[in-house]
C-alpha cells in the first residue's frame, strides 16, 4: 500500500483505483493525472504509448478546474473492479458546459470511443441527463487505464464522479427536488411580483420579473436543465439562452435598479451609465448569432462580473446616503459578487468543492432573489408610510385651507363692512367738497361782479377831469383789482382743469431753457409783491426737449406759484434745472414753514389742503398740486417733496433723458 502512494506520485505511474460494489459513489478527481496539449497536437494512440506517460501530471487533491482555454485536456485514470462480479458505473461529470468528452478503453483490437458533451443531443449521448454520463463496464477483477480528452471553448471544469446506478438515481432524486424547491420558489415569485406589478402599477416591479425570468432562465441552462426538458435535438440553444439571459438580465436589473434605488433622480448623471449598460447588453446577442462562442463567453463573463460590480457600487453608495431599501440590495448585490468571486476562481484555475458549484449557484440566485423581495416589501411598507403622512397631511392642508377660507371670508366681510364705511365718509367728504365748491364759485362770482363794479367806478373817475396825481392813483386801484381778477380766474381754471381731466397732450421740440425763463419772468411780479426773490440759477437742461411745452409751463406755475403763495416776505425761491445721470431734474426750493410728516400723505391729492396758510391771505383751492401731479404722470415723470436743508420745501419733477433731437425748437407761447 505504500509502494503503491509512493509510486502515484511520480509521473507516469499510478495506482489503479478500486471501485468497490459497495461504494455508490467515488470521488476520482484526486486519482486522475493530466495533461493540456494545444488543441490536436495528440490522438489516442500518442499519448496512451509509454513514452508519454512521463508527461502526465498527478492531480492535486480536489482539483478539477483548468481555467478559460481552449487546449485540449487529457485525463488518464486507472480503474479496478475488486469484486467477483461485473459491474457497471456511470462517471458524471458535474460541470454540465463541456464542449466534447471522450472516453478511450483499451480492447484486443484498440481502443473504443464514448462521447458526451454539451455539443451533442441527448439523443446522441449514452445517458439522457443534464450532467455528461459515460458508462463503465468492469468484469469480474478487470482493470483498465482509461483516457478522457476534454475540449471546451470556455471554461474547463472536470469534477468527475463514479456512481453506481441506483446511487446515482438515489441522488439524482435529492438534487431534482432541491431543483425543484429552488425554481419553484424562483417562479411562484415571479408570479407573484407579476401580480403586484397589475395591482400597484410600479414600474419596477415589471423589471424585477423579467430579471427573475432571466436569473431563472440562466439557471436552466447552467444546470443543463434546459437541455434535457426544454430542447433535447438543439443542444446549441443552451449556449445562445446563457449568454442571452446574461445580457438581458443584467439589462432587466439596470432598469430595476435606476428605478427601484432613483438613480437618475439622485444623481443626473447616472443616464449616462444606462446607456452604456443598453449599448453593451444588446451587442452580445448579434456575436452570439455569428457563432463567436468563445469570444462571447469572455464577454459575458466580464460583462456580467462588470454590470454587477457597477450595481454593487451604486447600492452602496445609496446606502450611504441615508436610503434605508438599498441595504437589503446592497446585502443581495453581495451574494451575487459571492457567486461572482466563485466563478472568477474557476476561471483562474481554483477548485472548490464539487457540490458547492452543484448547490451554490441556485441558492445564491434564490438567495439573491428573496433579499430583493425583501427590498422592495421594506420599500412598499415605506411608500404605504408615507402615503398615509402624505394623505394626513393632505387632511390637514385642507382643513388648514378651510379655516383660512373661514378666515379670509371673516375678514372680507370685515373689510366690505369697512368699505362701506369708507365710502359713507367719501360721499360725506364728497358732499363737502361740493358744498365748498359751491361756495368757491358762489364767493368768486360775487367777488369778481365786486371787481368789475369796481373797475367800472374807477373808469367813471377816470373820465372827469381828475388831476394827474389821481387818475395815477385810480390806474394803480384797477392795477390791484385787475390782479384780484386774475388770480379768481385762474383759481376756477384749475377746478375746472381738475373735473375735467381730459386733456389733449400736444408734443414739439421745445427749449426747456425758454419756458424756464417765460414761466419765472410771468410769476416774477406777485413774488415782487411779496418781497420775495425769485432766482433761475443751476441751468444745465438740453438745448432741446420733446414734450408739450403747455404742459410743462402749467406743472412749473402750479409749483413756483404755491412756493410764493406760503413763502413769508424777504425770502428766496429757486428754480434749479439740471441732469442727474439719465434723468432731468427740476426743483423749486422755497423758505416757507415746510411740510408736517404727518401732513406728507395729504399732498397732491384732490382738494388737499394743509395745516400751513398762505402768508399774503392769498385763497387756496387744494388743486394745484394735484394738477401738477397729473400732468406730470401723463408726461411719463414723478413728482414729489423733500425738506429743504435750509428750512422750507423742494418741490421736484423728473423726466426721463430726453432723447438727443434734431431740428430747430419752435417758439413757447404760454398762454
Amino acid at each position: 500500500m505504500g509502494l503503491g502512494l509512493l509510486l502515484g506520485g511520480f509521473p507516469g505511474l499510478m495506482q489503479a483505483v478500486p471501485l468497490a460494489p459497495h461504494q455508490d459513489k467515488i470521488d476520482l478527481n484526486r486519482h486522475y493525472q493530466h495533461l493540456l496539449t494545444p488543441p490536436g497536437e495528440l490522438t489516442i494512440e500518442t499519448v496512451s504509448i509509454p513514452a508519454a506517460a512521463t508527461r502526465f501530471t498527478p492531480n492535486e487533491p480536489g482539483k478539477y478546474s483548468y481555467g478559460f482555454t481552449n487546449q485540449d485536456l487529457w485525463l488518464k485514470l486507472e480503474v479496478q473492479n475488486p469484486s467477483s462480479l461485473p459491474q457497471v458505473r456511470w462517471l458524471e461529470f458535474l460541470y454540465p458546459l463541456v464542449d466534447e468528452i471522450v472516453m478511450f478503453q483499451p480492447t484486443p483490437t484498440g481502443w473504443t470511443r464514448r462521447v458526451t458533451g454539451d455539443h451533442y443531443s441527448l439523443s446522441q449521448k449514452e445517458l439522457a441527463y443534464a450532467n455528461n454520463l459515460l458508462v463503465l463496464d468492469l468484469a469480474p477483477g478487470e482493470q483498465k487505464t482509461l483516457y478522457f480528452r476534454v475540449r471546451s471553448e470556455s471554461t474547463l471544469l472536470v469534477p468527475l464522479l463514479a456512481w453506481t446506478p441506483q446511487g446515482f438515481v438515489e441522488q439524482t432524486y435529492k438534487y431534482r427536488l432541491f431543483f425543484g424547491l429552488v425554481l419553484g420558489v424562483i417562479l411562484l415569485m415571479s408570479v407573484y411580483n407579476l401580480f403586484l406589478l397589475f395591482m400597484l402599477r410600479r414600474g419596477f416591479y415589471l423589471y424585477f420579473v423579467f430579471y427573475i425570468c432571466m436569473s431563472a432562465l440562466y439557471s436552466l441552462g447552467y444546470s443543463g436543465l434546459a437541455t434535457q426538458y426544454l430542447w433535447p435535438e438543439h443542444p446549441l440553444y443552451s449556449q445562445l439562452i446563457l449568454f442571452w439571459s446574461i445580457s438581458l438580465a443584467s439589462l432587466a436589473a439596470w432598469f430595476f435598479f435606476k428605478s427601484f434605488l432613483e438613480l437618475e433622480l439622485c444623481w443626473p448623471w447616472s443616464r449616462w451609465i444606462g446607456y452604456g449598460v443598453v449599448g453593451l447588453s444588446l451587442l452580445l446577442p448579434p456575436l452570439t448569432l455569428l457563432g463567436y462562442y468563445r469570444a462571447c463567453g469572455i464577454y459575458a463573463s466580464l460583462f456580467g462580473a462588470g454590470t454587477v460590480l457597477l450595481y454593487w457600487l451604486l447600492s452602496f453608495f445609496r446606502m450611504v446616503q441615508g436610503d434605508k431599501t438599498a441595504r437589503l440590495v446592497f446585502l443581495a448585490l453581495c451574494l451575487n459578487l459571492f457567486g461572482l468571486f466563485l466563478a472568477v476562481s474557476r476561471l483562474a484555475g481554483f477548485s472548490l468543492p464539487a457540490q458547492v458549484g452543484v448547490y451554490s449557484h441556485q441558492l445564491g440566485i434564490l438567495g439573491a432573489l428573496l433579499l430583493y423581495s425583501a427590498a422592495i416589501a421594506y420599500k412598499l411598507g415605506k411608500l404605504r408610510s408615507q402615503a398615509e403622512a402624505a394623505e394626513k397631511a393632505l387632511i390637514e392642508s385642507l382643513q388648514r385651507e378651510n379655516q383660512l377660507k373661514t378666515d379670509q371670508a371673516q375678514t372680507l366681510e370685515r373689510e366690505v363692512d369697512n368699505r362701506t364705511q369708507a365710502l359713507g365718509q367719501a360721499n360725506q367728504e364728497l358732499v363737502r367738497l361740493h358744498e365748498e365748491k359751491k361756495d368757491f364759485f358762489g364767493i368768486t362770482a360775487h367777488d369778481l361782479r365786486g371787481g368789475v363794479g369796481t373797475i367800472l367806478g374807477y373808469l367813471e373817475l377816470y373820465k372827469t377831469e381828475a388831476s394827474p396825481e389821481e387818475k395815477e392813483k385810480y390806474i394803480n386801484v384797477l392795477r390791484d383789482v385787475a390782479g384780484s381778477m386774475v388770480n379768481l380766474i385762474s383759481n376756477v381754471m384749475e377746478v375746472g382743469f381738475v373735473e375735467e381731466s381730459t386733456i389733449k397732450y400736444n408734443p414739439k421740440i421745445f427749449s426747456l431753457a425758454q419756458v424756464l425763463a417765460q414761466v419765472t419772468a410771468l410769476e416774477t411780479p406777485a413774488a415782487h409783491k411779496k418781497g420775495i426773490q425769485l432766482v433761475l440759477q443751476n441751468l444745465e437742461p438740453p438745448q432741446r426737449m420733446l414734450g408739450d411745452d403747455q404742459w410743462l409751463a402749467q406743472i412749473l406755475s402750479n409749483l413756483i406759484s404755491n412756493a410764493i403763495k406760503y413763502s413769508p416776505g424777504q425770502t428766496v425761491v429757486t428754480v434749479e434745472a439740471s441732469l442727474k445721470g439719465a434723468t432731468l431734474r427740476v426743483e423749486v426750493k422755497d423758505q416757507g414753514p415746510g411740510i408736517p410728516p404727518k401732513e406728507q400723505s395729504r399732498l397732491f391729492t384732490r382738494f388737499g389742503r394743509l395745516s400751513a396758510k398762505p402768508t399774503g391771505g392769498e385763497f387756496q383751492t387744494g388743486l394745484g398740486l394735484y394738477g401738477a401731479k397729473l400732468l406730470v404722470n401723463r408726461m411719463g415723470g414723478e413728482i414729489g417733496c423733500e425738506p429743504n436743508p435750509t428750512g422750507g420745501s423742494v418741490f421736484w419733477v423728473t423726466f426721463p433723458e430726453p432723447p438727443q433731437l434734431q431740428g430747430k425748437p419752435e417758439p413757447s407761447v404760454l398762454g
